[in-house]
C-alpha cells in the first residue's frame, strides 16, 4: 500500500509525497512508520480501495485510518486549516481503478479523545479541483490522470513541473500520459526515485538519482533509445501492447548529462526529444556537537542559557539548518567551514524539564535531500542527596573510641566515583562516592585525640556528575570522662550472719559523672544485678535472699560498673562476709515427669539432686512414703540413691511427697520436698455399639463406619483401633470420648460373619489398656420364592370365590422374620417359620373382588440386619368359562360299516383354552385324552380309536358337560 500526500494550492507550492510507510521527510509533511505528519493543508493519497477501511478516528486535529488487515495510518495535522484561508486537507483512495473522495460529517474540533467519524465517499475523476492554482500554472496535462487510472491502473499524483524550485512533478507507479488513439509519436518522462525529493524531474534539474527511470508512450512493438550526448545508446527497451514503456538507465557519473530518447519502427526512427540533467550523489551530512562539554545541563548552565553547535560536510555555505529543541525552532547557516551554532536562550533554557532532551538539525543539500543530525541532551538541575551516618554508633566519642581511628560514613545519591569533601576540626578529607551509593573517609588515631572535650561538626560536600553541589554537616561530641562510682556499706557491717541471709539486703552507692537513667551492673558471684542512676545520682539493687544462699561462706566481692551515654564506664567494689548459712538441697524430676506408672511402680526407682554448701561425704536423707533412705553428697554437689522395688510395690496411688535434707559440718541443715504422682491403674477404655444393633448390614457396609467409645484417659491421649487389619488412631476428648472413621472401601471389605474390633490405649502414666468388641457383619439380603399361586398362577372360576394361600419360601432370614406380600396394592403379613417357610392367606372375598385381568404379586422380607429380599411374579384372574366344539365325525356323524372297522378320529375346535391344556373325549362312556393336542389356533383332536364292536345306534359324545352331536 501506498500513501500519497500533496500540498495544497496554498502559495502556489504544491508538494506530492509517495511513500509505503517508509521513512521520508519533506517541507511539508514527514512520513515515518505509517505516520504522516502534514505541515500544512495537503492532499492525502492512499493506494488502496476504501473498502480496506475499517473506520476513521480523530484525535485532536490528527486523523487516524484503520486499515482491516490491523494497518493504521496516522496523517498528524489533517484537520489543521491554513491562516487567514479555508484550505483544508483533503483524502482520496486510489485503487488502480477508480479514485475515490472521502469527507468527515463530523469534524467539529473537540479535544484530545478519540472520536470515530461517518465518511462519506464520492467517487471523481481527478485530484485537479484540490490543486486548481496549481493546473492553472502547470503546463502538465491533467486531464489524463483519471483516464489512465481507470484503464491502465496505474495511477500517480502529480504537481507542476519547472525548474525554478518553486514546483515540482512525482510520478507514483510510474504513470504514463496515454497517446491519443492511432498517434504514435513518442514521448517521455524521467523519474527521480531517490533520496527524498523523488518524482519527474525537468530539463537542468540536479538530481542525486544515478539510474533515473525515463517511461513514456509510442508505436506497439517500437524499440526505445536512451543515447547520451556523444551518440551512444546506453538503455533500450520494447514498447508494450498498451502502448507503455519504462526503463531505467545504468550508474552514471556525477555531473552533467544530456539524453536523447528516440523511437525505432523498422527503419523509420523518430526523435522524442532529449533532457539535460545534473547529477550529483556526494553524501551531505551534518553533526551536533557535545554541549556544555558533557552534554548535560546543570543548574548554573540552565540559569544562563548556552550555545548548540555543529558540523557539516557537503552542504554549501549558507545552507539554512533549522534546530529543534523541547518544542523550539531556532534557524541558523552553515559557515563557510562548515560549522553552525545557535544561541538557546535563558529562558528556553530554563523550560527544559528534567531528563533527556533531543536537539535535531535539519537542512537540505544541492538535490533537495533532507540531511538531519541529533543529540541526546541529558538536563539535571536537581542537586545529588547526601547524608553522614552517626558518628561513633550514638554521635558521642567516648574515652575508648578517642584513642582510635574514626570512620565517618555516608550515602549519596551522585553518580559512582564523585568525590565527597569532609572538613573536620579545620582538616579537610576526601571520599568517594561508591556504586552502591555508599562513601567512607577514616579520620587516623592522632587526628581524634586532637579532638578536646566539647562538640564539633563535620561538613561535608558533594557535585554530581552534571555539576550540581550540595552540602550537610552533622554534629557530635566528644566524651572522655568515665564516671565515678562508690558503694555503701552492707547489712551495716558488710557481715551477713543467718538471719541476714535470710531476708532481702540492699547494696547501693553513689555516682558522678553519669546521667539519670544510666546502667548501673552490679556482680556477685556468678549473678548480675541491675539497676539505673537516679536523679540525685544515687542507685541501688536488691540482693535476693536465694541469690545469697547460693554464695560461698566467707569472703564474697561485690564489683560494680556504670556506663555513660559516651560508652565511658567507671567501676568500684566492695568486700562482704557470708557467715553461718544453710546449704541448699535440690531433687531433681522423678522418673522423667514426677508420675509412677504401674509399670515403674514394680521396679527399683532411682533418686537424683543436688546441693550446695554441702560438704563432700555429707549424708542426705530422703524419706518416700514413710520410708527413709541415705546417701552422700559428690564432690560437684550431686547426690542420689536407689528406691527398692519392694518398697516400690508399697506406694498407694495417688499424690506421694518426698523430702530431703542434708546437714553440713557445722550443723546447719538444708530442706526439701518433692510431690509426685503414683498412677499404677490402667485407664478404662470402652467401645460402643458399631451401629444400632452392632449388625454391619447391606447400606451400612457401603457407608463410612464411625466407631466410638469413652476411656478415663487423659484428654489428647491416643486411641488405637483395629478392625480386619486395618488400623485407626482417635484421640481422647475433654469428655472421655473418642471415635474413629473406617472408610466405606474398608467396611465393605469386612466378609459376612464376625468382626472383632481391638481398642487400645495408655495414659499419661504409661499404663495401658484394651478392650474388645465383636459385631456381626450381615451384608447379603434373604432369598425370596414365591410358590405358584392356585397351582398354576391363574385363579378361574372355582377359585375365584375361594380364599387362596400365597406361599413360598426364603433364606438367609430366621424364624420370625416378618414377609409382606402384596396383592393389588394390599399387603398381606406373615413370619418366617422354623423351616423358613411363609404362606399368608388372601380372603375370599378379596379374591372374588378381583376382576379377570393379570396382577403382580411381590413379596419382601427383611432380616434382623435389616437386609430387604424381594420377589415377585404374576397371577391371571380368568373366570371365562372356555367353549369347545366338535367337528363333524366320519364326514357325515355317521359311522358306516367300513369306518366302522377302523380307527376314528374326533376333532374340534375351543376358545379361552391356553395351548397344551387336556381334553377329555367319551364316547359310549369310554374317556380319551391322551394325545389331545391343539392343531391350530383353538383346535384339537383325539387320538384315532377303533369304535368297540356291535356297538350301533345313536352315539352321544359328552364333552366336559357339553352334548355334541349324534352319530350313528
Amino acid at each position: 500500500m501506498a500513501v500519497t500526500a500533496a500540498k495544497s494550492v496554498m502559495a502556489f507550492r504544491v508538494l506530492t509525497m509517495a511513500v509505503d510507510l517508509c521513512r521520508l521527510t519533506t517541507r511539508t509533511m514527514n512520513v515515518n512508520a505509517g505516520t504522516v505528519v502534514i505541515y500544512e493543508p495537503s492532499v492525502v493519497q492512499v493506494h488502496a480501495q476504501a473498502s480496506a477501511i475499517a473506520r476513521y478516528v480523530r484525535e485532536g486535529n490528527d486523523l487516524l485510518i484503520y486499515m482491516q488487515d490491523g494497518t493504521v495510518i496516522r496523517c498528524n495535522g489533517y484537520f489543521l486549516q491554513a491562516a487567514n484561508t479555508a484550505e483544508q486537507s483533503e483524502l482520496v483512495f486510489a485503487d488502480g481503478q477508480q479514485l475515490t473522495h472521502v469527507t468527515f460529517a463530523d469534524t467539529a474540533a473537540g479535544g484530545l479523545a478519540p472520536v470515530e467519524l461517518t465518511a462519506q465517499t464520492t467517487a471523481i475523476e481527478s485530484i485537479a479541483p484540490f490543486l486548481d492554482t496549481v493546473a492553472q500554472t502547470s503546463a502538465f496535462p491533467w486531464g489524463w490522470l483519471a483516464g489512465a487510472a481507470v484503464g491502465g491502473g496505474a495511477l500517480g499524483a502529480l504537481l507542476a513541473s519547472g525548474g525554478d524550485g518553486d514546483s515540482k512533478t512525482e510520478v507514483i507507479n510510474n504513470p504514463t500520459p496515454p497517446a491519443e488513439p492511432g498517434n504514435a509519436t513518442p514521448s517521455f518522462l524521467v523519474t527521480d526515485n531517490q533520496g527524498d525529493q523523488r518524482g519527474i524531474l525537468a530539463t537542468n534539474d540536479i538530481t542525486d538519482d544515478t539510474t533515473p527511470t525515463f517511461s513514456g508512450s509510442g508505436q506497439a512493438g517500437a524499440t526505445i533509445q536512451i543515447k547520451d550526448s556523444n551518440g551512444n545508446t546506453i538503455a533500450s527497451t520494447q514498447v508494450d501492447n498498451n502502448g507503455h514503456w519504462s526503463v531505467s538507465l545504468p550508474t552514471q557519473s556525477a555531473g552533467e548529462h544530456t539524453w536523447s530518447v528516440v523511437q525505432i519502427v523498422s527503419s523509420t526512427i523518430t526523435d522524442a526529444g532529449s533532457i539535460t540533467l545534473t547529477i550529483d550523489n556526494s553524501q551531505a551530512s551534518v553533526q551536533v556537537a557535545t554541549t556544555a562539554g558533557d552534554n548535560i545541563i546543570n543548574a548554573s548552565e540552565q540559569a544562563a542559557g548556552f550555545t548548540l553547535s555543529g558540523t557539516s560536510s557537503h552542504l554549501a555555505q549558507g545552507t539554512e539548518l533549522t534546530v529543534t529543541l523541547n518544542g523550539k525552532t531556532y534557524t541558523t547557516s552553515v559557515g563557510a567551514n562548515g560549522a553552525w551554532s545557535v544561541q538557546v536562550p535563558t529562558a528556553d533554557a530554563q523550560a527544559l524539564g528534567e531528563g533527556n532532551q533531543a536537539v535535531l538539525v535539519s537542512g537540505k543539500d544541492t538535490t533537495g535531500n533532507t540531511v538531519t543530525g541529533a543529540q541526546l541532551l541529558t538536563v539535571d538541575t536537581q542537586p545529588p542527596m547526601l547524608a553522614i551516618n552517626t558518628i561513633a554508633q550514638d554521635n558521642i566519642i567516648s574515652a575508648a573510641e578517642h584513642n582510635a581511628s574514626l570512620v565517618l560514613s555516608g550515602t549519596s545519591n551522585a553518580e559512582a566515583g564523585q568525590t565527597v569533601t569532609l572538613t573536620v576540626n579545620g582538616k579537610s578529607h576526601t571520599a568517594t562516592v561508591s556504586s552502591d551509593g555508599t562513601w567512607q573517609v577514616t579520620l587516623p588515631a592522632t587526628e581524634v585525640q586532637a579532638l578536646a572535650e566539647g562538640n564539633y561538626a563535620v561538613n561535608a560536600s558533594v557535585s554530581d556528575r552534571a555539576g550540581n553541589n550540595t552540602s550537610h554537616s552533622a554534629n557530635f561530641t566528644v566524651d572522655t570522662s568515665a564516671p565515678v562510682v562508690s558503694v555503701n556499706t552492707v547489712a551495716g557491717d558488710d557481715i551477713l550472719n543467718n538471719a541476714e541471709q535470710a531476708v532481702a539486703q540492699i547494696i547501693s552507692g553513689q555516682v558522678s559523672g553519669a546521667s539519670p537513667g544510666d546502667t548501673v551492673t552490679v556482680k556477685l558471684g556468678t549473678h548480675v544485678l541491675t539497676g539505673i542512676v537516679l536523679a540525685d545520682g544515687s542507685w541501688n539493687v536488691a540482693l535476693d535472699p536465694a541469690v545469697t544462699r547460693t554464695l560461698d561462706r566467707g569472703a564474697n566481692t561485690i564489683f560494680v560498673t556504670v556506663t555513660d551515654a559516651a560508652g565511658n564506664t567507671g567501676a568500684a567494689s566492695r568486700a562482704i562476709t557470708l557467715v553461718g548459712v544453710s546449704p541448699l538441697i535440690t531433687i531433681n524430676t522423678v522418673s522423667g515427669d514426677d508420675i509412677i506408672s504401674g509399670a515403674e511402680k514394680g521396679a527399683p526407682l532411682t533418686l537424683i539432686g543436688s546441693t550446695q554448701q554441702a560438704e563432700t561425704g555429707q549424708t542426705v536423707t530422703v524419706t518416700l512414703a514413710g520410708q527413709s533412705f541415705t546417701t552422700t553428697v559428690q564432690a560437684d554437689g550431686s547426690w542420689s540413691l536407689t528406691v527398692p522395688a519392694a518398697a516400690m510395690g508399697n506406694l498407694p496411688d495417688g499424690a506421694v511427697a518426698i523430702t530431703a535434707s542434708v546437714t553440713d559440718l557445722s550443723g546447719n541443715t538444708g530442706n526439701t520436698s518433692r510431690t509426685i504422682t503414683v498412677d499404677s491403674q490402667a485407664p478404662a477404655l470402652s467401645i460402643d455399639s458399631l451401629t444400632a444393633d452392632n449388625i454391619i448390614n447391606a447400606a451400612e457396609s457401603g457407608q463410612d463406619l464411625q466407631i466410638t467409645g469413652t476411656t478415663d484417659a487423659q484428654p489428647g491421649q491416643t486411641v488405637t483401633v483395629t478392625l480386619n487389619g486395618q488400623t485407626y488412631q482417635g484421640v481422647v476428648q475433654s469428655d472421655g470420648t473418642w471415635s474413629v472413621t473406617v472408610p466405606a472401601a474398608n467396611v465393605g471389605a469386612l466378609a459376612d460373619g464376625n468382626a472383632t474390633v481391638t481398642a487400645s490405649v495408655n495414659d499419661v502414666a504409661g499404663n495401658p489398656s484394651s478392650v474388645s468388641r465383636v459385631a456381626l457383619v450381615d451384608a447379603t439380603p434373604p432369598v425370596v420364592t414365591i410358590n405358584p399361586v392356585a397351582t398354576d398362577n391363574v385363579i378361574n372360576t372355582p377359585e375365584h370365590i375361594q380364599a387362596q394361600i400365597i406361599s413360598g419360601t426364603v433364606t438367609g432370614a430366621q424364624a420370625g422374620d416378618i414377609v409382606t406380600v402384596t396383592l393389588n396394592n394390599v399387603d398381606y403379613t406373615t413370619v418366617v417359620d422354623g423351616s423358613g417357610n411363609w404362606s399368608p392367606g388372601v380372603p375370599a372375598s378379596v379374591v372374588s373382588g378381583l376382576a379377570d385381568g393379570s396382577y403382580p404379586v411381590s413379596v419382601s422380607v427383611t432380616d434382623k440386619a435389616g437386609n430387604t429380599g424381594s420377589q415377585s411374579l404374576t397371577v391371571t384372574v380368568n373366570t371365562a368359562a372356555p367353549v369347545i366344539g366338535i367337528n363333524t365325525i366320519a364326514g357325515d356323524d355317521v359311522v358306516n360299516i367300513i369306518e366302522h372297522g377302523q380307527a376314528l378320529v374326533v376333532t374340534g375346535s375351543s376358545s379361552g383354552l391356553a395351548e397344551g391344556t387336556p381334553l377329555t373325549v367319551t364316547i359310549n362312556n369310554l374317556e380319551y385324552t391322551t394325545g389331545c393336542r391343539p392343531m391350530v389356533a383353538g383346535a384339537w383332536a383325539s387320538l384315532r380309536r377303533r369304535l368297540a364292536p356291535g356297538l350301533r345306534g345313536r352315539l352321544i359324545l359328552p364333552f366336559q358337560g357339553k352334548v355334541a352331536p349324534e352319530i350313528r
